[in-house]
């Protein structure tokens, strides 16, 4: 009898020690997330709450939306209906779900595992900002997701857009930087030993005598006479017209969803 209590007390005395534990362990609950949307389970729960406050900071430091969006399939339960491509599901889950139908700046990165492809989409003051360095977020992301790193793929999306917001610009690497130099340095070096090569015969005069004609330099009388004086006046053009530097127009980097946003961005296979 005592034999059997036992058996029964201490599986359950273990269990009461170890339910403390599980009870608190944190989990991560798709439906609080407002920033990063991973249906296809991409991401590891730590840099999923990492990544959700460091955006959630960003977002009221910079007054923009930024947004993580991942899928096995085209669909969406808060979306209707099947989407052919990423790009029309990443600006159509933007301009829907996360803003609600309101047009309103912000970035986006979808990501689309069935067919290895991702999307940056960017709306309203962030077009101009990523339109020219676009192509280089892109390929650090996408080099991240083709080595299956996909914590940092999402991790140096945020990174690059923060740095974006807080230099207006990607500095170059240490190694780029040091190469650079060298290079430089080298060149230099080399002019200068070509130039110094060429200057063995020069040396410095001590006089003007072998530059003057002798005898033909003979001076009669000193006088400083004032002859006329001009002055000639040029109107100020006016001011020129202050542009935005971006003309007004998209090209090829721009479009829009069906919403009727304005939307700028590009994608790239993984």
């Amino acid at each position: 009898m005592k034999k059997r209590l036992r058996n029964f007390l201490l599986p359950l005395l273990l269990f009461l020690l170890i339910l403390p534990f599980t009870a608190s362990a944190p989990v991560r609950a798709m439906g609080e997330s407002t920033h990063i949307y991973d249906r296809a389970m991409l991401f590891s729960m730590a840099t999923h709450n990492s990544l959700e406050r460091k955006m959630a900071e960003m977002e009221q430091k910079y007054g923009t939306k930024i947004v993580i969006l991942t899928t096995y399939q085209l669909t969406d339960s808060q979306l209707s209906g099947e989407y052919t491509g990423i790009r029309a599901f990443t600006e159509d889950f933007y301009d829907y779900v996360i803003c609600g139908g309101v047009e309103t700046s912000g970035i986006i990165l979808g990501i689309d595992m069935m067919n290895r492809k991702m999307w940056v989409s960017t709306t309203g003051e962030e077009i101009a900002r990523f339109e020219n360095d676009l192509d280089y977020l892109l390929d650090k992301v996408a080099a991240c997701l083709s080595d299956y790193d996909n914590d940092s793929a999402a991790e140096t999306f945020v990174k690059l857009v923060d740095q974006k917001h807080r230099l207006g610009f990607y500095p170059p690497g240490a190694g780029k930087i040091i190469l650079s130099l060298a290079i430089g340095a080298l060149v230099g070096l080399i002019v200068v030993g070509v130039l110094k090569s060429q200057l063995k015969t020069v040396y410095q005069a001590t006089s003007a005598r072998n530059y003057a004609v002798p005898g033909s330099f003979k001076l009669r009388r000193v006088n400083e006479l004032y002859l006329y004086s001009s002055v000639t006046q040029v109107p100020k053009a006016p001011p020129a017209e202050k542009s935005d530097g971006f003309g007004g127009g998209f090209g090829s980097f721009g479009g829009g969803g069906s919403s009727g946003f304005s939307h700028g961005g590009g994608g790239r296979t993984f």
